[in-house]
């Protein structure tokens, strides 16, 4: 039985022998990667938690990420009854971050901005 490249899916051939529980067991691996890609986390980052000079840096904490975790930053995160003056003032705030490809360690996120945000926002992630 041959196996997929990138995850080692079962690949049965027509001689082989299916089994329940080659099918359990890609099912898992497919469970598995899926939830990486959907499993979403709002972040609230602090005002009063940036560190002191340039580049401002602020670690989150955030269960469940280990440093090997891809995780995308998707956007602000706006809840339903936002006013348009916070709206405007999270927006502000979150245009301050800088990418920071090494961001992501055991258990948190660093963030990095060049100038330091002075109001609290949340900011929504998608990965691990």
């Amino acid at each position: 039985m041959q196996t997929t490249q990138n995850y080692s899916l079962k690949k049965p051939e027509e001689t082989d022998v299916i089994t329940i529980s080659d099918l359990n067991d890609n099912m898992d691996i497919i469970d598995e990667v899926m939830k990486k890609f959907v499993n979403r986390r709002i972040l609230k980052l602090m005002a009063a938690g940036w560190s002191g000079s340039y580049p401002f840096t602020q670690a989150v904490d955030a269960a469940g990420i280990a440093v090997a975790d891809d995780i995308k930053v998707m956007g602000v995160y706006i809840p339903a009854n936002a006013t348009l003056e916070q709206v405007k003032a999270w927006n502000k705030a979150a245009g301050y971050l800088m990418c920071n490809p090494d961001g992501v360690a055991d258990g948190k996120i660093i963030f990095k901005a060049y100038k330091k945000p002075t109001v609290d926002f949340q900011i929504l992630t998608e990965g691990a």
